[in-house]
């Protein structure tokens, strides 16, 4: 996997973000930890990842149809 920021960049990255979501008064998910050390480590890209999350909490409506 090529990646073109540090992992020192990426682990800035999540802390700025999870900084962020605290000062909303909001609490990372553990999948969202999970994702973010995935990312820190350069296991998964961040495409990955928004993939990931999108198939999460989307559903699929045509499957609700009666």
């Amino acid at each position: 996997m090529s990646e073109s920021r540090s992992r020192e960049e990426r682990l800035a990255g999540v802390l700025e973000a999870f900084h962020s979501c605290r000062l909303d008064a909001l609490k990372p998910s553990r999948a969202a930890i999970r994702d973010g050390w995935d990312y820190i480590e350069g296991r998964r890209t961040l495409d990955e990842i928004i993939d990931d999350v999108v198939r999460r909490h989307t559903r699929d409506t045509d499957q609700e149809q009666p």
